[in-house]
């Protein structure tokens, strides 16, 4: 049941789920006011000021996602949770990416799930405050903090000399593969990760990770993603399981071990295999974005794959593709704090420069750097990360 009694706005264009939702929501103590489109919604946000807004996001007039992004302008403290069908997760990733707090799947059988995420929703929003509260007494506690900042220090140094030993060993070359990598952290702990091994000769299993937001619990996910991968490495060697060798079973894996370790993160990865012997390329995402360049016999595309991310859905399903190529191969993916460093430009516009950059500069990370200058670059508000992985069956010289 609610604690207190909040506002809701529900927005559906569908009358008979917008009025199940409201007198559900009504007998659980809240105060519910309703629209049947995304125009009426928002005249009714702005008259009303709800404390939460749940949305259908297929709508006339104005869909879900224009009614999230105007909220999230407006009212960025007001938790934000979008309804879909089963069949349109591409919108739903959309929607997680511009800000969305949680999302339900049409049809609502058990709408006591819907109290469930608007509980949850509401009570991060109380700590928030509380928490914005509590930031404005700390002038009070600095002096005890004082005794304490050496030892905190030593922390960190010691978690981020963890971390930076996991990471591979950098540009790998052997048996005509070649890969490289630069982290350009924004806090002392990352919350981004890659990494690459050979499963054999010739055939190089590489990730790149994302972890949702920063510091020490987010560094702590990357330790148990990378732990797991290994993990499945070695029950493949010593023929346990074979769960390394195909990327949507590893997603499956990490998904449920994330959930099962109750730290409270979410994270995107992207995960390829490259065959040089075979030359095919395996691969599967977990919600991954920037989605992937490839270059594949000399044609550059994005590679568009939405998905689940890790640790939000018990159920979530991972697909797996395979394609060929004939004679040269290039994948390059980034975290997204890279598409934060000109946020003047749309979104779509970045995603493009991106492709262009990639393109122009052959898929070489130290290229790469050099044209955005992530070297200038002392403090930025997320972790930037870029993995570049190549099969030339010619000579070839990086452009540095």
């Amino acid at each position: 049941m609610a604690v207190g009694k909040a506002t809701l706005l529900v927005i559906d264009d569908d009358a008979s789920v917008r009025e199940s939702l409201a007198g559900y929501l009504e007998d659980s103590g809240y105060d519910v006011l309703q629209a049947a489109d995304g125009v009426a919604g928002l005249e009714v946000f702005y008259a009303d000021q709800p404390d939460l807004v749940l949305c259908d996001l297929r709508m006339p007039r104005k869909d879900g996602l224009a009614v999230l992004q105007e909220v999230v302008d407006r009212r960025p403290d007001v938790p934000f949770i979008v309804v879909s069908g089963a069949g349109v997760m591409s919108d739903v990733v959309s929607a997680l990416r511009f800000g969305a707090s949680d999302y339900i799947v049409k049809p609502v059988t058990d709408l006591a799930v819907v109290e469930h995420a608007i509980d949850k929703a509401l009570e991060r929003v109380r700590l928030l405050h509380e928490n914005n509260t509590y930031r404005e007494t700390l002038e009070d506690t600095n002096q005890r903090l004082q005794d304490t900042i050496e030892t905190l220090e030593a922390d960190l140094r010691a978690g981020r000399h963890v971390q930076q030993s996991m990471l591979p060993p950098k540009p790998f070359q052997a048996h005509g593969l070649n890969a490289d990598y630069e982290l350009h952290p924004s806090l002392f702990l990352s919350g981004d990760f890659v990494d690459y091994f050979e499963l054999q000769p010739g055939v190089l299993l590489h990730y790149i990770v994302d972890v949702a937001g920063h510091g020490v619990s987010s560094a702590m996910v990357t330790i148990l993603i990378r732990n797991e991968v290994i993990r499945l490495k070695n029950e493949w060697r010593y023929k346990v399981s074979q769960h390394i060798a195909h990327p949507a079973e590893v997603l499956a894996h990490l998904n449920q071990e994330l959930l099962r370790s109750k730290i409270g993160k979410h994270a995107t990865l992207f995960i390829g295999i490259l065959d040089s012997l075979n030359q095919t390329y395996c691969y599967a995402n977990a919600a991954h974005f920037p989605y992937p360049i490839l270059k594949v016999d000399g044609a550059v595309k994005a590679l568009e794959l939405p998905s689940s991310a890790l640790g939000l859905f018990p159920n979530a399903r991972y697909e797996e593709f395979t394609l060929n190529y004939d004679s040269e191969f290039a994948v390059a993916m980034c975290s997204d704090g890279l598409l934060e460093i000109n946020t003047d430009q749309p979104l779509a516009d970045r995603e493009q420069a991106w492709m262009e950059l990639v393109s122009a500069c052959d898929f070489s990370v130290p290229a790469i750097c050099a044209q955005l200058r992530l070297q200038d670059i002392e403090e930025s508000p997320d972790d930037m990360t870029i993995l570049s992985v190549t099969h030339w069956n010619r000579l070839r010289k990086d452009n540095v």
